[in-house]
């Protein structure tokens, strides 16, 4: 017995040394907890939202963004665990800025795999719209935090590089009857729940775009990191309650999409007439057997929200 002590004793020990295993952050969040993260986020909103167009609510959305057509693409990766391979994310911001229906790329979290990687992270992102200059600047990338992010207590390099991890943001495209307003809303699941400020603010945010859509008609996608559609027990997993008041909260909304990431396998469903997606990893290296590597690409019109997955193309 003593042996088998001594032995998981050395391997948690060399994991920890080799900056893949935050063990204190397996017991508890060595981040700040979700509430003060919330807070973190907004105080940025506050500072570049545009002008509110909802009633009840202060802060307008952190980008308005107009596509001049009926209808326009979105770009989902997520769970990239970055050690030291970029490939498959510049791949992906290949895709998205090659293709000119794109209105916004979006990355749903866990973007690095251990501890400092968020160089690599920021550096490829910013080739890659050096690269595609003026092509890459109506594309706007848009991100939550997942769990791997705030191992190390890396929480505030997240925030250096990408600011915010709960917002939302609207679309404004052509239709037959002249414009309107689509909704991305984003939120911060990496500690595995909401938290009761985020969910109250979810609320207040669904009820006041519920009510602009009675004339506006506008899709609503929701981005979170963690799955919620609990089919095993999983670390981060939020608590089974709170994902029955968000099934019901975006069922009565009439949420068109949830994207989803932090299991690494491709999985849909439909609850209340709201889609829910889990991407797949866009993770490069270590991936597992039975994982496809991609990234999703949503189709946003009139009629539809329509999601497409496609394998990393090389």
């Amino acid at each position: 017995m003593k042996h088998v002590k001594l032995t998981l004793f050395l391997s948690l020990f060399i994991l920890c040394s080799c900056n893949e295993l935050d063990l204190k952050g397996l017991v508890t969040s060595t981040s700040l907890p979700v509430k003060q993260r919330f807070h973190q986020s907004l105080l940025y909103n506050e500072s570049i939202a545009e002008e509110s167009t909802l009633d009840g609510i202060s802060d307008g959305p952190i980008l308005r963004t107009i596509v001049n057509n009926d209808r326009y693409v979105l770009y989902f990766g997520t769970d990239l665990h970055i050690a030291t391979k970029t490939d498959y994310l510049r791949a992906l911001m290949n895709q998205a800025y090659n293709d000119t229906l794109t209105a916004a790329i979006l990355l749903g979290g866990d973007f690095i795999q251990g501890h400092g990687n968020w160089q690599l992270v920021a550096e490829e992102l910013s080739h890659s719209k050096e690269r595609y200059g003026e092509y890459s600047q109506d594309k706007p990338m848009l991100t939550t935090v997942g769990n791997h992010d705030l191992f190390f207590s890396q929480w505030d390099s997240y925030l250096q590089y990408f600011h915010t991890a709960t917002w939302y943001a609207e679309v404004i495209r052509q239709n037959t009857t002249g414009t309107v307003t689509d909704y991305i809303i984003t939120l911060d699941s990496a500690s595995g729940t909401l938290g009761e400020e985020q969910l109250e603010w979810l609320k207040k945010l669904l009820d006041a775009i519920t009510k602009n859509n009675s004339h506006n008609k506008g899709k609503i996608i929701v981005m979170t990191h963690t799955n919620i559609i609990i089919d095993s027990a999983r670390a981060s997993s939020p608590p089974l309650c709170e994902s029955q008041e968000l099934f019901g909260l975006f069922a009565s909304n009439r949420v068109d999409l949830v994207l989803m990431g932090h299991f690494h396998t491709r999985t849909a469903a439909q609850f209340g007439g709201v889609r829910y997606v889990v991407a797949g990893a866009l993770k490069q290296e270590g991936i597992s057997n039975n994982a496809t590597p991609g990234f999703c690409k949503v189709e946003v019109d009139d009629s539809h929200v329509n999601v497409l997955y496609s394998n990393v193309d090389l």
